[in-house]
């Protein structure tokens, strides 16, 4: 294959050949498979056994039309309807005009090649294919980036509208609060007689000043990150040590947490006390929302696209019913109350999920029917290199009116 026809590494996916022929699967693999991976297949259910095994690194299929098994076109049809991004090429040497007219009125060939092959022309005619898969790809992976983007800005905009209650709330809270918290001090110090033990009042004292904490973490997850701040992450370490964290508070509910890492998982860029924030107030917000005895699994895997790793993908997985009276996507709210408990606040995911867009990513919830709930996750693996995904929506704003 001459320099000029070279594949560029992320085209790199192989051919699959179906063909009854050994010989021909034999000398097919020998002059292509220096250039791009080979597979090889001699019937229709075999080919299809392979690609559900590799769909992942095939980008074309070749088939003979006239197999024992079956026909090249029926085959090619089933192979777009299962993955329509693979390129379908039909090679025969008894090609008849009924079948040429079947292929073309089913949409499932991208070329016809006769046999016996000329090999350049036959080269020539695979790095096109791969060369449209490659650009399929890359364009579908573009397009769901744009919708992501956009589902994304929606809910930007109800998280932030309510966020702002949420902070101005936050404002009249703390001014409430303030002498409360003043004579609790006075209590504790004695300087004022009453019936109530110190003990119980700095109870009271530490869930004050938890309720102004959480407000103003709200606030602080929504400031825009500094660049400087970046520096390289194992992602894996921030995991357990949130995990090894909430151990006491783990303890008292029973909660089972199952960690589930892909192998060679790559690291990221971040701002490690904003990570780490991230995944403290995920494990508070499973240990508050669910009941005793309950279990959560944590999956951390890569996204990877034409051997182009862009980031993790991290999911909070429950097994607890969401009740049919909230709406998954509701839970990202602030103030959202899944288990009823009016100490829960619903802040935490609100948090989680502006540390996730600030830093390029995104937050999503869904159900899973009566199952539980699943968070999913994804954090790029440079939020430098992707800009600001929200369009500079938190951009200079915060959320204490004070400021």
């Amino acid at each position: 294959m001459s320099s000029e026809t070279a594949l560029p590494p992320m085209g790199r996916k192989g051919v699959l050949l179906v063909d009854d022929e050994p010989l021909t699967t034999k000398y097919f693999a020998s002059w292509f498979s220096a250039h791009f991976p080979v597979f090889v297949a001699s019937s229709s259910d075999e080919a299809l056994r392979v690609l559900e095994a590799n769909a992942d690194k095939i980008g074309v299929v070749v088939t003979d039309e006239r197999m024992p098994e079956g026909n090249g076109v029926k085959l090619l049809e089933a192979v777009r309807v299962r993955h329509p991004q693979t390129i379908r090429i039909l090679t025969t040497a008894y090609m008849d005009m009924e079948t040429l007219l079947e292929a073309i009125n089913i949409g499932s060939v991208f070329s016809f090649v006769a046999k016996p092959w000329e090999l350049k022309e036959l080269e020539r005619v695979l790095f096109d294919a791969l060369q449209v898969h490659h650009k399929q790809v890359r364009d579908a992976h573009l397009i769901e980036r744009k919708l992501d983007d956009l589902r994304n800005q929606i809910i930007d905009n109800h998280v932030y509208d309510i966020g702002i209650i949420a902070g101005k709330l936050g404002h009249y809270v703390y001014n409430a609060l303030c002498p409360v918290t003043f004579l609790l001090d006075q209590l504790i110090d004695g300087k004022i007689v009453n019936d109530y033990p110190p003990e119980f009042l700095r109870d009271v004292q530490s869930h004050v000043a938890e309720v102004v904490q959480t407000l103003k973490d709200l606030d602080r997850a929504s400031a825009p990150p500094t660049s400087s701040l970046y520096e390289q992450l194992d992602f894996r370490s921030l995991v357990e040590d949130a995990v090894q964290q909430s151990g006491l508070s783990r303890q008292e509910r029973r909660l089972q947490v199952e960690l589930d890492f892909a192998e060679n998982l790559p690291t990221i860029y971040g701002i490690r006390p904003e990570l780490e924030k991230l995944l403290r107030f995920m494990m508070a917000e499973e240990i508050i929302s669910l009941p005793v005895d309950s279990r959560v699994r944590v999956k951390c895997v890569p996204r990877v696209v034409d051997a182009e790793v862009l980031g993790l993908e991290v999911e909070f997985e429950d097994f607890v019913p969401l009740s049919p009276k909230i709406q998954a996507e509701s839970l990202l709210y602030p103030f959202n109350l899944r288990s009823g408990n009016p100490r829960e606040f619903g802040i935490f995911l609100a948090c989680c999920y502006f540390i996730a867009r600030r830093h390029g990513g995104s937050l999503t919830a869904r159900t899973k029917g009566n199952d539980g709930v699943v968070y999913s996750f994804f954090l790029p693996y440079d939020p430098r290199e992707t800009g600001d995904p929200t369009g500079g929506l938190f951009e200079g704003i915060s959320l204490d009116p004070s400021r």
